[in-house]
């Protein structure tokens, strides 16, 4: 780790180095891996939030959240391309914390399944409200639930998986 450590910002090989401490929990990378996060590549970097977070990381997951849901031309319906791992990594969090940003941005992440999936996973009883009254109101409630056992992490090396 310290050899990964010592290669510098000017290095060509930085970029690859730094992955590599990042699969390897290497808390001191994180400062770098949120420089990225703003990035062209930003789903790319958000991926290694599976092998390392801070709060820092939670902040930034928020600050992503606000500046994604404040643009006053995105529909109640819109997903992209980064949902597939920004419930991986809620699902990861301290309960408070992944509780907290669900319901700061429940009226737009309501309407995506896999966050939906993690409302109920996280299963704290304002979250289970939030989840019944969304199932309640759906016209197609199955639909919230597709692609359920990969969401939940059953059989996935690595995922916090159930456990209650």
């Amino acid at each position: 780790m310290a050899i990964l450590q010592g290669v510098v910002l000017s290095d060509e090989l930085f970029e690859k180095v730094l992955v590599q401490r990042l699969l390897r929990g290497d808390q001191r990378a994180i400062p770098e891996m949120i420089l990225r996060l703003s990035g062209e590549n930003a789903n790319y970097w958000w991926g290694f939030g599976r092998y390392v977070w801070s709060q820092d990381l939670t902040v930034a997951l928020d600050n992503h959240f606000s500046r994604r849901f404040s643009c006053s031309k995105l529909t109640i319906r819109d997903s992209s391309n980064e949902d597939w791992i920004m419930p991986e990594l809620i699902i990861r969090l301290p309960k408070f914390d992944a509780e907290s940003l669900l319901i700061k941005y429940w009226q737009y992440l309501r309407v995506i399944p896999s966050f939906v999936q993690v409302a109920l996973f996280i299963a704290t009883p304002p979250l289970r409200e939030l989840v019944e009254s969304v199932i309640t109101e759906s016209s197609n409630p199955e639909c919230l639930f597709e692609h359920f056992g990969i969401h939940w992490g059953f059989r996935m090396k690595g995922h916090p998986g159930v456990t209650k």
